[in-house]
């Protein structure tokens, strides 16, 4: 039966051995595909590799090749568009999320200012706390 310290040495090799392994694939990442070329087309190095890597492709990505692809996409493989494609509808989706949120932002600030209005309307004073309240 194994004590508590030697599971916890257990448990650090462990560790030790993930982060290593870690370590080794973004090297190896990196070594098939240069942050300069990740940067121009705008992929995740790791996500790259991995494309390549399923594609069969075991040969470092150029910069000049990424920026070829981005300028003529008919030329690219098809493992680099549907990546291209999944970026796209990501960055789709962030900006259909950012404007949603200020549409609610902007929402908001009507329906304060409606409900300001109308106490106004009713014969409410607002003093500044409860106007200040409404608008934060």
């Amino acid at each position: 039966m194994s004590t508590k310290t030697e599971q916890s040495q257990a448990r650090a090799e462990q560790r030790r051995r993930r982060k290593h392994a870690k370590a080794d694939r973004r090297r190896q990442d990196r070594g098939l595909v240069p942050a300069a070329a990740a940067q121009r087309v705008g992929i995740r190095i790791a996500d790259l590799a991995r494309a390549r890597r399923a594609a069969g492709v075991h040969q470092q990505l150029a910069e000049a090749e990424a920026t070829g692809w981005i300028c003529d996409p008919e030329t690219a493989p098809e493992w680099f568009t549907t990546l291209l494609g999944e970026r796209l509808a990501r960055a789709a989706e962030a900006e259909y999320r950012r404007e949603q949120v200020e549409e609610r932002r902007q929402l908001r600030e009507l329906t304060v200012e409606h409900s300001a209005l109308e106490k106004v309307k009713a014969g409410k004073r607002l003093s500044e706390g409860v106007y200040s309240e409404y608008c934060s």
